[in-house]
């Protein structure tokens, strides 16, 4: 018979989804495939069934608990286990001396991931002699004779079946709980009682299923994926974000990206995300310059530019003084961004009113000079802030592609 068999890239890539989401092994995962693939091509002489309904291995959550890696060959349950790079195989010593470990396991050397071979049996009574000198070990490793001559139809036909075990009752939830989350901490009699239990047991394995997906590798491992990808998005934008502003660090930033995050949840591509975090930043950076009524009104006018309001809309919208608005316009046309949230300098009023053809009396429609100036300022601190908010608009786009 030949040991060595091909498997195609759809039954990997099946393989590799299958053991994401579980948390398992894809090689163990990939030499199971190997095994059953290798008993389709044999001879219908040979008689070799695959029940694949029989194999616990058809659970995810048992395969994601325990370990379980098991075909089910003409009523026999067999291990399969993959050879590693030091030529060892390993398994659980939880799954050892119990109804899973009757009839040995099938050693398979991959060759890549979709070449591979069955070269060796090991039966499980080997498994057991190196189990009783394990110690607190979880895991225990033996390197599999090597047979040129091994013969894969030969060992199932003539496969030595242990005896079976004496039947466990079902365990509470919280044993499953507490070995899947940390096995560590469950003594090696106990474990194997709850896996023999659970084995045992179908109806319980739903309860398992649920336990397995709060607290198994692959939910572990989607966390931090998941984590890791948001990580990611988070530096793209606070890298987008930092030159707008020039008073927010861009530690402070990040902080304010991961608040929105936790709040709305990371996507970028949501418009109320966007929308939060260009406000919360704007009022940031609004504060370094400007407190007290000078920053809520400031505020307002980025919040509605950002909502749409067009900039010298929404100052008119909160400014009392239209002709302040007027000048200080003026004023802002002479300035560079460099300038921005600074009073009027009297040079710069005198300029406007000259372009204006005011007197400076009259400047503001006020009869308190004083007061007049203070509009003007006013005026061109909420300009500012509109004209913040408007650059801001213009990363709206860019960010709901990150």
């Amino acid at each position: 018979m030949i040991n060595e068999v091909e498997i195609s890239p759809e039954v990997v890539r099946l393989a590799q989804n299958r053991t994401r989401n579980m948390g398992s092994t894809l090689a163990d995962e990939l030499a199971r495939n190997i095994v059953q693939e290798a008993i389709f091509n044999t001879d219908v002489a040979s008689e070799l069934l695959v029940d694949e309904d029989l194999a616990y291995s058809n659970e995810d959550a048992l395969v994601a608990a325990f370990g379980v890696n098991d075909l089910v060959i003409n009523g026999s349950r067999i291990d399969v286990r993959i050879v590693d790079e030091e030529g060892r195989v390993s398994i659980s010593r939880a799954l050892l001396n119990g109804s899973y470990m009757t009839a040995g396991t099938l050693a398979v050397q991959m060759n890549g991931t979709l070449n591979g071979k069955v070269i060796s049996y090991i039966p499980a009574s080997e498994w057991a002699s190196i189990d009783s000198q394990a110690g607190d070990q979880q895991t225990v490793y033996l390197r599999p004779r090597l047979d040129a001559e091994f013969d894969l139809t030969d060992t199932i036909s003539n496969l030595k079946v242990s005896e079976a075990v004496k039947a466990q009752p079902a365990p509470a939830p919280f044993d499953v709980a507490t070995l899947v989350a940390n096995r560590t901490e469950v003594p090696m009699r106990k474990q194997r009682q709850i896996v023999e239990g659970t084995l045992s047991h179908p109806e319980t394995w739903s309860q398992v299923e649920k336990v397995v997906a709060t607290w198994s590798k692959g939910t572990m491992r989607r966390l931090l994926d998941d984590a890791s990808a948001w990580n990611q998005r988070v530096e793209k934008l606070v890298d987008k974000l930092s030159p707008k502003f020039k008073r927010i660090g861009r530690d402070d930033i990040k902080q304010v990206v991961a608040g929105i995050g936790e709040k709305l949840g990371g996507q970028p591509e949501s418009g109320a995300f966007r929308k939060a975090l260009l406000s919360t930043l704007a009022h940031e950076e609004l504060a370094h310059s400007l407190g007290g009524q000078a920053l809520r009104k400031a505020s307002d006018v980025a919040e509605a530019v950002l909502s749409g309001r067009a900039v010298t809309d929404a100052i008119k919208d909160f400014a009392k003084n239209p002709v302040a608005v007027e000048i200080a316009m003026k004023i802002k046309q002479q300035r560079n961004r460099v300038n921005d949230f600074m009073d009027a300098t009297s040079q710069e009023l005198s300029s406007a009113f000259q372009q204006m053809a005011l007197q400076p009396v009259y400047q503001t429609h006020s009869q308190d000079t004083q007061a007049g100036v203070e509009s003007v300022n006013e005026a061109l601190k909420m300009l500012d802030a509109g004209e913040l908010a408007e650059s801001l608009k213009e990363l709206d786009k860019e960010l709901s592609n990150i």
